[in-house]
């Protein structure tokens, strides 16, 4: 069986630890072989899909939901990979990098370049869809074998933001990305620092996608006593590692932006003009 555990092993998994895994052996097993095989660039062994077949079979055994999306997305993969063997056409929206027009890339550039910190905020309250909208847009943000660790707290109350201090003023949400650390010890193959690159790519479409929304953020960290703190009036588990938050509002200030160094000073490997 997959990841080394036999039937009765995966049986006993958390439903969200046995996903990963599930989510992890769809990309690597069946998803890194399928778009070649596609793209007749390459071929699928008859094997192809196996381990996910039975990891699937677990999970049906287990009465476990099958209408969630990345479980749906496993069975997808499966199919289209059997008909790919049968030199039939997959049945997938199949989507790839496509150029922006000169305005689109106006609105790329303004997005990355004048995106800043912002430190001071309104009274104005964040409505729950826009929450909603920037965690959308954290967990589609890449992740190292579509493991998708990420878990959040969103503070909203006075009580719960006198929890954490980032040095920033009158914030009036604050969002906590943590992960889940057991779905990284199912799947030890991954590298260590993966954690830190999952957590901070997802922050990161956070604070562009508040940008976007005309929000001010700002991404902060917190001490020890400050996680103790929220660990415990959250209750939340031990195997949920907080990493990280964003402070948020309707900014109330505008700031100069930094300069940054030149690519020129940071290349480690400069093309020699001369060739």
């Amino acid at each position: 069986m997959p990841g080394g555990k036999d039937k009765e092993e995966l049986k006993q998994l958390d439903p969200d630890v046995l996903r990963s895994i599930i989510r992890e052996r769809t990309h690597h097993t069946v998803e890194i072989f399928l778009y070649p095989a596609i793209c007749g660039e390459g071929e699928l062994s008859s094997g192809v899909g196996q381990q996910v077949r039975e990891l699937l079979e677990v999970w049906r055994e287990r009465d476990l939901p099958e209408d969630l999306a990345d479980i749906q997305w496993s069975k997808d993969l499966l199919e289209a990979a059997e008909a790919v063997q049968e030199g039939k056409e997959p049945d997938l929206e199949l989507i790839g990098p496509c150029p922006y027009d000169e305005e689109e890339m106006d609105v790329v550039d303004d997005l990355i370049f004048s995106r800043r910190s912002m430190r001071q905020f309104t009274d104005e309250d964040v409505g729950e869809e826009i929450i909603d909208k920037l965690l959308q847009a954290a967990l589609w943000a890449p992740h190292a074998c579509n493991l998708q660790s990420l878990r959040f707290l969103v503070l909203r109350t006075e009580e719960e933001l006198s929890l954490i201090n980032v040095d920033v003023s009158g914030y009036k949400t604050l969002i906590i990305a943590g992960q889940d650390s057991r779905i990284y010890e199912a799947n030890p193959h991954v590298p260590e620092h993966n954690r830190l690159l999952d957590c901070g790519a997802a922050v990161q479409n956070i604070v562009l996608m508040a940008h976007a929304l005309g929000l001010g953020a700002c991404w902060g960290t917190f001490r020890p006593k400050q996680t103790k703190k929220v660990r415990e009036y959250f209750d939340v588990p031990e195997y949920i590692d907080l990493v990280t938050c964003v402070a948020l509002g309707w900014p109330d200030e505008k700031v100069v932006p930094p300069a940054r160094v030149d690519t020129d000073e940071v290349l480690l490997n400069p093309v020699d003009d001369a060739n």
